[in-house]
């Protein structure tokens, strides 16, 4: 087991210094830094669309429901996963082919 270990080791060390990865691993990063921010910018909108639509349904004498649409931080998540599933999976295969082809 150690030895595995020691190999990985240097495999990660080597995946390190190498700039392709770093770079592909910032873009990983941003695209869900990104992801986050248009969810979190959605479900504004929808908040906003609701708080609209409780305002008319009052203008026009209606009892409307008065519960708040629920926050589900999880759910943003969604597009984030979504990203490392692909992305992830480029990354790998980039680092595998970069492995067979420098040795």
């Amino acid at each position: 087991m150690s030895k595995i270990l020691v190999i990985a080791r240097k495999e990660y060390l080597d995946a390190m210094k190498s700039k392709l990865f770093l770079v592909l691993l910032i873009c990983l990063l941003l695209l869900m830094v990104t992801s986050i921010v248009v969810a979190s910018f959605d479900f504004q909108n929808k908040l906003a669309e609701y708080h609209k639509a409780l305002r008319i349904l009052q203008k026009l004498g209606k009892t409307p429901d008065t519960s708040i649409p629920v926050f589900f931080p999880l759910k943003m998540l969604r597009g984030v996963i979504n990203y490392l599933e692909i992305i992830g999976a480029i990354l790998g295969i980039i680092l595998g082919y970069s492995i067979i082809h420098y040795y």
